[in-house]
């Protein structure tokens, strides 16, 4: 090798962790460096601290049986609670906002269709006449004594309505 290895090649060379072709390759540079070999020397060391210093303690049964037991429980109760969700969603989805909109522009387009008055523009409304029109012309408003007339005539309708209501009630 003409580079020498990164540190992190020599540590896993110390931990054995590469393929037999790169452990050769740095086993051979090893060999021939000593500024390398010196490193690994070192990071050997630092390994071997590290591993007696570490600090190992195993679980009590017990308490790895309740801890697996206890996360048993919270999954069943998410399950459930899972289910439950589910079976509430009776409800239809919520339809997107153009589509609830939908119906009011349909409302809107009818009325602008069939609404007699085109204005299309502010001329049109100006000359647009807003006065009052009579629907009969003058000559054909009823005079006083055709008014009286009818009067009397719903007069005696409600009269006779009257007494057809008392004969029905006698009954």
């Amino acid at each position: 090798m003409t580079n020498h290895p990164h540190h992190l090649i020599l540590q896993s060379y110390i931990e054995q962790e590469l393929n037999p072709s790169q452990e050769m390759l740095i086993h051979d540079h090893l060999g021939q460096c000593d500024r390398c070999s010196n490193l690994a020397l070192d990071l050997a060391q630092v390994d071997r601290m590290i591993l007696a210093n570490s600090i190992s303690f195993e679980i009590p049964r017990r308490v790895e049986n309740d801890l697996f037991t206890q996360a048993n429980l919270l999954l069943a109760k998410k399950a459930e609670k899972k289910q439950h969700i589910e079976q509430l969603h009776f409800l239809p989805p919520a339809r997107p906002k153009i589509f609830q909109l939908l119906p009011l522009a349909a409302g809107l387009a009818l009325f602008l269709y069939f609404y007699p008055f085109k204005l299309h523009s502010y001329n049109n409304l100006q000359s647009f006449d807003f006065s009052p029109t009579l629907i009969v012309s003058e000559n054909e408003l009823p005079t006083a004594s055709v008014m009286a007339t009818r009067d009397k005539e719903f007069t005696e309708i409600e009269h006779f309505i009257t007494i057809e209501e008392e004969e029905f009630n006698e009954n």
